[in-house]
């Protein structure tokens, strides 16, 4: 599980950066921090490379 303090501190990190994808990883730690518990969201990042995220009570489950 990660905790809401560490995507928060992803999403200011990547919002920060001028890296290549920064910014579109920034809108989808966004995207977890507006999810209400759980919600459940996929993400690909790479294709091929699907998470499934679950807000759960203090967190998020990456499976």
């Amino acid at each position: 599980m990660l905790d809401r303090r560490l995507i928060e501190e992803m999403r200011n990190t990547a919002g920060a950066s001028d890296l290549e994808g920064a910014q579109a990883a920034a809108a989808v730690y966004e995207r977890m921090l507006s999810m209400k518990e759980g919600q459940s969201m996929t993400v690909q990042f790479e294709p091929g490379e699907d998470f499934s995220i679950k807000c759960v009570p203090g967190g998020y489950d990456i499976g």
